[in-house]
């Protein structure tokens, strides 16, 4: 029998991991990713001394949302499991050549797939950032895809 979310949410997790994976982890990169990204605004929101009032960007969030689901989880998923099944072990020899090829070949590669995937992302989007805009539903100052702050998820 598999175990209940409300009797014990992480065994329940657990299990999904295992029966599931990747759509597990699909949707838990995006529940992060989108969450952090919403902790990100407030944080700015506070440091730019903005009202308690600060209207998040929603259209930023789905855009994180949907790379934490559709690009990083599957990525990062067959990248650790190829390099765990070429690289296996718990030696300091196998760490420092798993930590080797993820720093020196996987993260300069992914990093600016992630920026390239964000960017074509937020010119598909702006047309709708532009009718959302105008119909006054996210009407926030703060909505400027230029600044910088926005980047620093």
């Amino acid at each position: 029998a598999s175990p209940s979310i409300l009797r014990n949410p992480l065994q329940w997790y657990v299990t999904k991991l295992d029966t599931h994976p990747i759509t597990t982890k699909c949707i838990s990169s995006g529940l992060i990713s989108g969450s952090g990204d919403l902790l990100c605004q407030s944080i700015i929101a506070k440091r730019k001394q903005q009202s308690t009032s600060h209207e998040f960007d929603w259209m930023r969030t789905l855009r994180f949302t949907l790379l934490g689901s559709f690009l990083v989880a599957p990525t990062v998923h067959s990248w650790y499991g190829q390099l765990m099944s070429r690289i296996p072990g718990t030696s300091i020899s196998a760490i420092m050549k798993r930590l080797f090829f993820d720093q020196g070949l996987f993260a300069p590669l992914f990093t600016p797939t992630f920026i390239s995937m964000l960017t074509v992302l937020e010119h598909l989007s702006s047309p709708l950032d532009q009718v959302v805009e105008e119909k006054g539903v996210n009407n926030n100052d703060s909505n400027n895809h230029n600044n910088p702050d926005l980047y620093t998820h």
